[in-house]
């Protein structure tokens, strides 16, 4: 025992007085070099992306005695520490979604002699999808690269109040200029800031703004002391403005409108309503309080769609579920608003049976009716704990694409991408490894969906044992370091490559959280992410539509497609959605292929050679393949006529309908068709009725 205590005590002497870096620190492969002038105290750290170079911001580092780094915005840290300075110094790095190989004791550590005017390069491991960028708002976004001398990018107007701290944000292009709104302010002058919003403005990039990589330039709307002002005229002071839109009047003239809500303790809203900006005072004005007999509760981000050749504002909350005409008069007119719904016209949402729309069959009908309640995920959880719903009868249902739990949408925004042909959603999970900080991606085919399979691109949760080889969220969240991350907005102004490359932001604050200390100068403050739509991660599985056309041979029409392979002239709300599965190669699928016969289609995972219309319907793994939140698709033939049938049902008898497991809608005569004892391949299941081509006023 003596023997073992000594050599272990020996180790770790080695590992910590050692002439080198520790082994830990030789696997991150870190670089020495002189990097700026020998005349500064301090020692340069940079954290970098080991795939893309880029400093990584929001990396903590911490000496023995833990004394604590944070990486500033280019993921710069300038160490200086007196007794420390030319001796051996360890540090731990930690972050959230970035790792590094680590030492024996489960450390991420960096071994390293400091040294004035030198400097070190340290490299992590990114594990999530999303790239980190910098931080948005606050003081001192460049503090350490500026304390080196480094030349970095100005990122508010100078004032002798900076502002230091700012919650959430909504986003408008109003003549020319990107206008910016955020809640509740903190300044440097005092901890009792701005409560009735904080607004800025900022040149759109390209000429006069700057590139998204590197940041935002904010001009804010200050009072003549230089504190920022409140954006709204109102004499109540804890006031939050969310989702401004532009409007154009019958002389082209823009408008700018917001919705309102005023709060009291504990965080309530007692009223609200709608507000336009005054170009001459540069405040909101408030437009209506919402009437009590109004039944939508309006404030969430905005786009614009067309929808039977009128255009709409959509509002999402956490998914697009309220909308109005984009004109003038409508904006004003809160009765003229309709909720996506299954309730009678007119109700306001009470969970009880007698409001619910239901068909012939008594299935929830679902449609835009004006000033009628929104049914959203919160109120379908009530109607299903009322039993008066299940969970395939509501309008979405979140899962991981790769293991198919659940995933509880909290907010977010959705907009429509030109590179993916489809709208995508950047959605805050709530209750995942972290309360309110993991991010998931998703994409739908219509703004209302359907909404179903996505992929994790952020978090904010760290595990003390995580490793490379799993994903960071399989870990059980007691053992995790979590932060918030709340209310993500895309910024569709800033894509690249017609949006292959998209950039979102959030509020990150231990508010929430369970984090027991602030992160200092990030604290409450937004912090901006890059995703690119083509890493091979975020091919999701997307509705497949089933076509069925009489007597369809081999120039018909019948098949299965993804959407933007469905044949001109389909009927959209006549196609069922059997399943769903990538439209582009995503790991661990095999191509599957179409191909035409007398009596409509049948899929093969190989292209037979003969076959020159054989065309790729979608990708799935192979049927022998156990991927988890996947089913099997078996394939049925009638054997009198050759007529094939794909299902993931392994019964067409309609008595074993397995409810809200799968849906599938089977053949008026499905006793004709024998079932292939091997499935074909495997895809993921559709596990709601809702068809956002079936709504119904």
């Amino acid at each position: 025992m003596l023997n073992w205590k000594l050599a272990a005590i020996v180790s770790l002497w080695s590992i910590l007085h050692g002439s080198l870096a520790s082994s830990a620190g030789e696997a991150s492969r870190l670089t020495a070099a002189a990097a700026q002038s020998s005349s500064t105290p301090y020692f340069r750290i940079t954290v970098v992306d080991e795939e893309t170079g880029r400093g990584i911001p929001l990396v903590r580092l911490a000496t023995t005695n833990r004394a604590e780094y944070w990486t500033d915005s280019a993921g710069v840290v300038a160490f200086w520490e007196p007794e420390m300075m030319g001796t051996r110094v360890q540090l731990e790095a930690s972050t959230y979604g970035y790792s590094m190989p680590r030492n024996m004791f489960g450390q991420q550590a960096v071994n390293f002699i400091p040294r004035a005017g030198e400097s070190l390069v340290v490299k992590m491991h990114r594990d999530m999808i999303a790239q980190r960028l910098y931080r948005l708002t606050g003081a001192d976004i460049y503090r350490d690269s500026r304390m080196l001398g480094d030349t970095t990018p100005e990122t508010q107007d100078p004032s002798p109040m900076p502002v230091t701290g700012m919650d959430s944000v909504v986003t408008a292009v109003y003549r020319g200029k990107m206008y910016w709104i955020w809640g509740d302010t903190a300044v440097s002058a005092t901890n009792l800031g701005n409560f009735r919003a904080t607004g800025a403005t900022s040149a759109l990039p390209g000429p006069g703004g700057l590139d998204p990589e590197v940041g935002v330039y904010y001009t804010f709307f200050r009072n003549p002391d230089g504190r920022v002002r409140g954006m709204i005229n109102t004499d109540h002071n804890l006031t939050w403005l969310g989702g401004m839109h532009v409007v154009l009047d019958g002389d082209g003239r823009e408008h700018l409108f917001t919705h309102y809500a005023k709060i009291k303790p504990p965080l309530t809203a007692f009223a609200n309503g709608l507000a336009k900006f005054n170009d001459s005072t540069d405040q909101f004005d408030i437009v209506w309080a919402t009437p009590e007999d109004a039944r939508l509760d309006l404030g969430a981000n905005h786009f614009r769609h067309s929808d039977g050749g009128r255009e709409y504002f959509y509002q999402d909350n956490p998914f697009p579920c309220i909308r109005c005409l984009a004109d003038l008069d409508s904006i004003q007119d809160i009765y003229s608003y309709e909720g996506l719904t299954c309730l009678k016209p007119g109700s306001k949402f009470d969970a009880s049976s007698g409001q619910l729309l239901r068909d012939g069959q008594g299935r929830l009908v679902w449609g835009w009716r004006r000033n009628t309640s929104a049914v959203g995920p919160a109120e379908m959880k009530k109607l299903i704990h009322a039993g008066l719903a299940g969970k395939a009868d509501a309008p979405l249902a979140l899962r991981d694409a790769r293991t198919g739990s659940e995933v509880a949408p909290h907010g977010g925004s959705v907009y429509w991408n030109e590179h993916r042909q489809r709208w995508v959603a950047c959605m805050l999970q709530h209750f995942g490894t972290s309360l309110l900080g993991e991010v998931w991606y998703f994409e739908g085919d219509t703004p209302v969906g359907p909404w179903i399979y996505g992929e994790k691109i952020v978090t904010h949760t760290i595990f003390a044992d995580a490793g490379r080889e799993r994903r960071v969220d399989e870990a059980p969240p007691e053992a995790a370091e979590t932060y918030a991350f709340y209310n993500v907005k895309h910024h569709p102004e800033f894509d690249r490559e017609e949006g292959r490359v998209i950039y979102l932001e959030g509020t990150y604050t231990m508010t929430f959280s369970g984090a027991k200390h602030p992160t200092p100068r990030y604290d409450y403050n937004q912090v901006m992410y890059k995703l690119d739509l083509d890493d091979e991660r975020l091919r999701l599985p997307v509705p497949v539509y089933r076509l069925v056309e009489n007597g369809g041979g081999p120039n018909g029409l019948s098949g299965y497609y993804t959407k933007p392979d469905v044949p001109r002239g389909a009927r959209l709300n006549e196609l069922a959605i059997p399943f769903f599965a990538p439209d582009r190669p995503r790991k661990g699928t095999v191509p599957v292929y179409q191909v035409r016969q007398d009596q409509g289609v049948r899929l093969t995972l190989s292209k037979p050679e003969a076959a020159t219309d054989a065309a790729v319907a979608f990708f799935a793994p192979p049927g022998g393949a156990a991927d988890r939140g996947t089913a099997p698709l078996y394939e049925y033939a009638d054997p009198q006529t050759g007529e094939r049938f794909y299902s993931v049902k392994a019964s067409l008898d309609p008595s074993e309908d397995s409810g809200d497991a799968m849906i599938d809608e089977l053949p008026r005569d499905p006793g004709r068709f024998r079932r292939a004892q091997e499935p074909l391949c495997r895809v993921w299941p559709n596990p709601i009725r809702f068809h956002p081509y079936r709504l119904r006023p």
